[in-house]
């Protein structure tokens, strides 16, 4: 845990090249690196320039840069501009993580790591809700 204090995102690369790597396991790492990946994607898919959006977002354009390439981790702060002048809503999306170990923290407060279908821990969640 304390080497997300210390390591950037694309640190964590195994094998193959950022955004599309191989990760060693990480979970924020893969966060980031999924939302690096789906930055990159809107912003081709839009046609917008990263100054385009650093102006219409508020935020430095090295910031953005270094978002995407995996030098820095991105904060909530700035997703959520990066969002607002996207028009779309994507740091959240589950499917950047897809393959990922399912993060089910319920009414104990403690991650469960165990890869769980999507039915399963609804399935779970229903017997708990009941109790």
């Amino acid at each position: 845990m304390g080497t997300r204090r210390t390591q950037a995102p694309r640190q964590h690369v195994v094998s193959g090249h950022w955004p599309h790597a191989e990760l060693d396991g990480d979970h924020a790492a893969a966060i980031a690196q999924g939302i690096s990946a789906r930055l990159t994607g809107l912003l081709a898919e839009n046609g917008s320039s990263l100054n385009a959006i650093s102006k219409t977002a508020a935020v430095n354009r090295q910031t953005i840069v270094n978002i995407i390439d995996g030098l820095a981790w991105p904060t909530i702060a700035v997703l959520a501009d990066l969002e607002r002048a996207l028009g779309t809503s994507f740091a959240l999306d589950p499917t950047l993580w897809s393959g990922q170990d399912t993060m089910d923290t319920g009414l104990s407060g403690r991650a469960d790591t165990t890869r769980q279908s999507p039915e399963r821990v609804t399935i779970q969640r229903r017997k708990r809700d009941v109790r």
